[in-house]
């Protein structure tokens, strides 16, 4: 009641319920977006070496159409990935699971082996399927009860799903069309350009604003590189490379909050997976739009 008469001398309405409703609604939705957890604004300088280094590999590997140097950069950055990602994920199986993603990464190699020096995709679902049937296999032989075996098969799969991904970079590398190669050398220079943008998560006032500001970046940089790479289009190539640039940021920013995301194991994982899994995104806008 004393709420109502100040209301009224004021000469306002009192809120209705609904308006008070939707006033505590809306105050625990910005509560809970203000909170972040501690570990998503520590930054992790090793994730952002990681990535820069191996986004540049690639950006070379594009730019200078080398196939086999194109599968040993990547198989590369999958030996970096395979031993700490079940470890990283909270898996109950860290060795035995990294067995698992070792056989999946020789099995998904060979898979664009197969057409050397002019691969295709044409045998990756079959090497998926290998892979998929190993990590229900893994299962099978485990000795400690089976302990979370969905957790167990789940990050197996997450890890295929993240290997496969960055093979497909080996067939874009070696298209004999120059701009499909064009477009993934802008993208990887532009994610090597932008993932440094990742060292301002610490300062809360531009912290909201990170992903927009490296998808910005990637489009100049990319532009940029198309134009030097005397591209008819050069949209193709921007889209290509902010589109690859969000997937890396909001992997490395997701990695970042987990238990091990601060370990030096940890950090090279997210800082290999941040450029791999942007390679089937990088690989179909290539293929489409180049």
């Amino acid at each position: 009641m004393p709420d109502n008469d100040a209301a009224s001398k004021s000469g306002e309405s009192p809120p209705t319920r609904a308006e008070r409703r939707a006033a505590r609604d809306n105050a625990r939705v910005r509560e809970m977006l203000a909170v972040l957890p501690r570990a998503a604004t520590v930054p992790r300088p090793v994730t952002v070496a990681v990535a820069v280094a191996g986004a540049g590999l690639l950006a070379l590997v594009f730019w200078g159409h080398t196939y086999w140097i194109s599968v040993a950069a990547i198989g590369l950055l999958g030996v970096v990935l395979v031993p700490g990602w079940h470890d990283l994920l909270g898996s109950p199986t860290p060795r035995s699971g990294a067995v698992v993603l070792f056989l999946a990464l020789a099995a998904l190699i060979g898979a664009v082996l197969v057409g050397a020096p002019h691969p295709s995709l044409v045998h990756l679902p079959t090497a998926l399927a290998f892979s998929v049937i190993v990590a229900f296999l893994h299962q099978l032989v485990r000795r400690d009860g089976r302990v979370r075996v969905v957790d167990s098969i789940a990050v197996s799969a997450a890890g295929i799903v993240v290997l496969a991904s960055g093979v497909t970079m080996v067939v874009t590398a070696s298209d004999s069309a120059g701009p499909v190669r064009l477009v993934g050398a802008a993208a990887m220079v532009a994610m090597a350009v932008s993932a440094p943008v990742d060292l301002l998560v610490s300062r809360e006032r531009i912290e909201r604003w990170l992903l927009p500001v490296a998808m910005l970046v990637a489009a100049v940089v990319a532009g940029a590189t198309m134009m030097l790479g005397g591209a008819d289009q050069p949209w193709a190539g921007v889209l290509a490379s902010m589109m690859a640039v969000m997937v890396a940021h909001l992997g490395r920013r997701m990695f970042g909050v987990l238990p091990h995301a601060g370990t030096l194991r940890g950090q090279l994982v997210a800082g290999a997976a941040s450029v791999l899994a942007p390679g089937m995104v990088i690989h179909v806008l290539a293929q489409v739009l180049a």
